[in-house]
C-alpha cells in the first residue's frame, strides 16, 4: 500500500513539472512573439513614412535590415525585396496580407515554415499610390521553442525521480517518511539517555525493531524498574 502511495506521489510530481513547464514556456513565448508584431508594426510604418517621402530610393538605405521589406505593384508584381530579386519571385496577389492591404488599408498573416520550425509574420500597409509596403519578421514557431526546451524539462524529471527513490531507499522499512516514532515508552528510552542511562539492545536502527522483553532478560527489566522509579508505580 504504502508503495503505491509512493509510485502515485512521484506520478504526480511528474506530471505537474512537465505541465507547469509547458505552459511556462508557451506564456513565455506568446509574450515574445506579440512584442516581435509590435516590433514589425511599427518598422512598416516608419518605412512607409519615409518612402512615401523619399520615393522608392529609400529602400536601398535598408537593404541590411534583419527583417524583409518588400514592395509590390497594385497588380501583386514585386518591385522591390531586400532579401531577393524581385524579378524571380512569383506574383503575390493571392497573399492574405497583400489582399487586405488592397482593401483595408493594412493587413497582416503569419506562415509557418514545411518543416513547422520556423514561422514568418507578415504586414503589410498601403501606401497613397496604390502600392503595398510589407515587412516580416521569421522566428522559431511555438513548436520549435517547446521541442528546445523539452530535454531540459525531462532532464529536471529524471533527476527528482532518482532522488525520490533515493529517498525511498533509505527510509527505515518500519518507518513512513516525515512520521517519527510515537509516543510513549519509546520516548521516554530516547530520552533516558540524557539521564546517563544505556538503552535497551536493539536488532536495527528503527524504533520498531527493539528486542522483546523475553530476549533481553535482566537488562530491559532493569530499564523497566527504572522507569517505574522516575515516574512512580501505575
Amino acid at each position: 500500500m504504502r508503495k503505491k502511495i509512493f509510485k502515485n506521489m512521484c506520478l504526480l510530481a511528474l506530471v505537474t513539472i512537465l505541465l507547469s513547464s509547458l505552459l511556462v514556456t508557451i506564456v513565455y513565448y506568446a509574450n515574445s512573439d506579440a512584442r516581435m508584431k509590435s516590433e514589425v508594426r511599427e518598422e512598416t510604418r516608419f518605412v512607409r513614412g519615409a518612402v512615401e517621402l523619399s520615393g522608392q530610393d529609400y529602400l536601398a538605405t535598408v537593404e541590411n535590415t534583419a527583417n524583409r521589406i518588400t514592395l509590390i505593384d497594385t497588380d501583386g508584381t514585386v518591385l522591390y525585396d531586400n532579401q531577393a530579386d524581385p524579378a524571380t519571385m512569383e506574383n503575390h496577389s493571392d497573399r492574405e496580407e497583400f489582399q487586405e492591404a488592397s482593401t483595408a488599408g493594412a493587413g497582416e498573416a503569419t506562415r509557418i515554415s514545411d518543416t513547422i520550425a520556423e514561422q514568418t509574420f507578415y504586414y503589410a500597409v498601403k501606401l497613397q499610390n496604390g502600392q503595398v509596403l510589407r515587412v516580416a519578421a521569421t522566428t522559431d514557431s511555438v513548436f520549435a521553442a517547446v521541442l528546445a526546451v523539452l530535454p531540459w524539462i525531462l532532464g529536471v524529471e529524471v533527476l527528482v525521480a532518482v532522488l525520490q527513490l533515493l529517498d525511498q531507499e533509505n527510509r527505515c522499512p518500519h518507518q513512513p517518511a516525515g512520521l517519527g516514532p510515537p509516543g510513549g515508552q519509546r520516548d521516554l528510552r530516547r530520552a533516558l539517555p540524557l539521564a546517563g542511562e544505556n538503552q535497551p539492545p536493539k536488532r536495527g536502527d528503527c524504533p520498531a525493531d527493539e528486542v522483546p522483553a523475553g530476549e533481553t532478560g535482566g537488562v530491559y527489566l532493569h530499564h523497566r524498574e527504572h522507569e517505574r522509579g522516575l515516574f512512580g508505580a501505575g
